[in-house]
């Protein structure tokens, strides 16, 4: 293997020396053919004469010992590649277009496969991900197919259910960040103790949550920064471990810091406890739960375990869980729902349909280009070329203008991601990972082969094979080609003006679809409405909440222009797409539990408990 290795080394990178031995080796064999014609009694000059005719020629026996010779295929696939630089240096409009088209199509096709595989076929960042599942609560009966748990719900399962190895818990919520220069505003999650344990998390600093962080009597005081967090305010410092930061009027103390990255961890700040109360509510649902199957325990099986759970929850709480029912849906549901699975694959068959066309136009000014050089091709055929060597010719200027595309085309991906990714899209999961990893330069390899060698095949098949006197004559007479040449040619504008008319049907299609959502009938008013968000400590209870608003409202109403002003716990339509109503804070609760507006499926949370006092100290001024 060494052996071999060191040959095709010395052949690639050593050729003077290599090209000199083979003139000494057949000089001197001529010169000993000459010695013993001499020795027969010729001349000088006809033993001479005789040697190199017995030799068959010096340059075709060297020629003969190169294509035997180590490396000989590499070296003609180099020369063709000079060659094809040569020519397109030469004939720098064909080579800019061509560039062009396939740099646009190779583009946007990677650019939606790194869109594609992130939110579609990128593997979870977690440990033994097949275990990972997460569970909702439902009410059938009610109309609930899939809601969010309520606090003591959740504690009770992971308290009776067997199915599980450990279960965690996750929602956000709004505090102020005081002591560390003017009050922010900031997200934090409330998280049991065991929740990145499940996940199989990894600090970047410092240690995540102890097991029992989440039980009372416990030093439950404890934050974790998100790193996005910890990079913006305290410029990545590994000395914020163990520094105490104010969130609400309560002392917390950096315990560590999260890796960049990861799903569930990037819509957040910070993280504290989610602390185990024997009062947690049985009415606000507004927690997501996660939890990791048991060793040998199947979906089947943990579904039978949750059922007997909610058997004994409905006997315990009547008032509350009867009709429970539990969901569960491993990992790999989680990402992309069925809507944004659907427009990804057609966004990929769309640009699919793009890169053809490129590929098709590149063919044809490939056939163009053949077909120019029709008199070229047939006098290096006439000469000797083989038919491979001329079909290598034509590929290599295939191949240059290929990977020439496919650099320009990467670039152009990469500055769509950037984009992509500065436009932080809501509603598509892992957008914030995009990249140009190992996987989506595979891919573009691959398809810029294939493209390459379609493209480059079909002027290369054309090249002429027998009569090479006729296809000289032809080549004089006309730039435009044989009949072949010409059919093929009309074929191919065929498919591409095809293709392209589908494409152009497509985005029709996509532009109608897309102006009527912007024209949708929101159900209400935007016009002359503004909003503004109010985030008050958790340390306030119902009443001073209640008399905050108030005075919010009043001194807002007074201001010159304002005809009105409402509050709510949550913005319209954000934070009400999954959530059970609405109840008017200052009114009585609908008699029977119906909303004031219908019930509206999956609220993550009650937004006003039955006291009257908005359950979040969050408020949105409209």
């Amino acid at each position: 293997m060494l052996a071999s290795i060191s040959k095709l080394w010395r052949n690639l990178f050593h050729k003077k020396t290599i090209e000199r031995e083979l003139d000494d080796e057949i000089r001197t064999y001529v010169d000993m053919l000459t010695a013993e014609k001499m020795a027969t009694g010729m001349s000088p000059k006809m033993a001479r004469r005789q040697a190199l005719m017995d030799a068959e020629g010096i340059e075709q026996v060297k020629e003969q010992v190169r294509e035997i010779r180590r490396g000989h295929a590499i070296e003609g696939i180099a020369a063709d590649l000079r060659q094809a630089l040569r020519t397109l240096r030469n004939n720098p409009g064909f080579a800019i277009l061509a560039t062009l088209m396939l740099a646009l199509g190779i583009g946007a096709t990677t650019l939606v496969f790194s869109v594609f595989y992130s939110v579609l076929l990128k593997p979870l960042p977690f440990r033994e991900p097949d275990r990972l599942v997460q569970i909702w609560e439902a009410r059938p009966q009610k109309g609930w197919q899939q809601a969010s748990f309520t606090e003591a719900n959740f504690w009770d399962v992971r308290a009776m259910s067997k199915a599980f190895e450990g279960a965690g818990a996750f929602t956000l919520a709004d505090m102020n960040m005081t002591g560390s220069g003017d009050p922010q505003h900031l997200t934090v999650g409330r998280v049991s103790a065991q929740f990145f344990h499940i996940l199989g998390v990894q600090p970047l600093l410092g240690r995540v949550f102890f097991t029992d962080e989440d039980q009372p009597g416990r030093d439950n005081h404890a934050v974790l920064l998100g790193h996005r967090f910890w990079i913006t305010q305290f410029g990545a410092s590994p000395s914020i471990l163990g520094k105490t930061l104010r969130f609400d009027g309560q002392s917390y103390r950096v315990a560590g810091v999260l890796p960049a990255g990861e799903p569930w961890l990037n819509d957040a700040d910070a993280f504290i406890p989610l602390v185990y109360s024997p009062a947690a509510s049985r009415g606000s649902f507004e927690f997501s739960v996660i939890a990791r199957l048991a060793k040998g325990v199947s979906l089947e099986g943990a579904r039978s375990d949750l059922a007997a759970v909610c058997s004994r929850l409905a006997k315990l709480y009547p008032a509350n869980d009867t009709g429970m029912a539990i969901k569960i849906k491993p990992a790999s549901a989680w990402g992309a729902d069925a809507k944004l699975r659907s427009a990804l694959w057609v966004l990929l068959g769309a640009v699919g349909f793009l890169l053809l066309i490129a590929c098709v136009n590149l063919a044809n000014l490939l056939l163009a280009r053949a077909t120019a050089r029709l008199r070229e091709i047939t006098i290096r055929s006439a000469l000797g070329a083989s038919r491979i060597r001329i079909i290598r010719l034509v590929l290599g200027e295939a191949f240059v203008v290929g990977f020439l595309g496919a650099g320009l085309g990467l670039l152009l991906a990469w500055q769509g991601l950037d984009l992509i990714r500065a436009a932080n899209l809501d509603g598509i999961p892992h957008i914030s990972e995009i990249g140009l990893n190992g996987w989506v330069l595979g891919f573009t390899l691959v398809i810029t082969l294939l493209v390459v060698i379609c493209s480059g095949l079909v002027p290369a098949l054309q090249a002429p094979r027998h009569d090479l006197a006729a296809a000289l004559r032809e080549g004089d007479r006309s730039q435009a080609g044989n009949r072949s040449q010409y059919r093929l040619r009309s074929a191919l504008v065929t498919s591409e003006v095809a293709l392209s008319l589908i494409l152009l049907i497509g985005a029709g299609l996509l532009i109608r679809s897309f102006d009527k959502l912007l024209h949708v009938n929101r159900g209400f008013q935007t016009s002359h409405r503004i909003i503004g968000t109010v985030n008050m400590p958790g340390s306030y209870d119902g009443n001073r909440i209640d008399q905050t608003v108030r005075a919010y409202n009043s001194r807002v109403s007074s201001l010159p222009g304002v005809q009105a002003v409402a509050a709510a716990s949550s913005r319209p339509v954000l934070g009400w797409d999954s959530g059970m109503g609405i109840v008017a804070a200052d009114r009585p609760d609908p008699a029977n539990g119906q909303c004031a507006l219908g019930e509206l499926a999956l609220h993550h949370k009650r937004l006003f408990p039955r006291n009257g006092h908005p359950a979040s100290t969050r408020q949105d001024l409209l």
